[in-house]
């Protein structure tokens, strides 16, 4: 998702591009769903230094306690296991299990600043 943050000078921009992608051992990174999962911007939105930072803050934060195994708002309880996928699983005394939990998948949170831009030059969403 591409944002601007505004620059103090209030005549130029910075041009950020905000990805997150998830590590599947499969098939490797997968797509960037970062605008999917953040109800809260839009793209080409026009931040303030502060709004980004408490932005990226929240999401390295999110991310950092996903990869650490523990709860967070966004991505949930890794040990609910209503959320774990249902499979036809036998366990080693056969017995029938419904729900085996996943393999915890990773995310990466990259941040791209871009050269500042006149105002002017930024996209819109219109």
């Amino acid at each position: 998702m591409l944002v601007y943050v505004i620059n103090p000078d209030g005549k130029t921009a910075t041009p950020v591009d905000i990805t997150l992608q998830s590590w599947d051992d499969n098939s490797g990174w997968s797509p960037d769903c970062f605008a999917d999962l953040e109800c809260n911007l839009h793209w080409y939105a026009r931040l303030t230094p502060e709004e980004y930072h408490q932005v990226i803050d929240y999401w390295n934060s999110e991310v950092d306690d996903h990869n650490a195994g523990k709860s967070t708002e966004q991505f949930g309880d890794p040990d609910d296991e209503d959320t774990w996928p249902v499979q036809d699983y036998f366990d080693e005394d056969g017995e029938h299990t419904e729900r085996v939990k996943p393999d915890l998948v990773e995310y990466l949170l990259a941040v791209d600043e871009r050269d500042a831009i006149p105002l002017e030059d930024m996209e819109r969403d219109d």
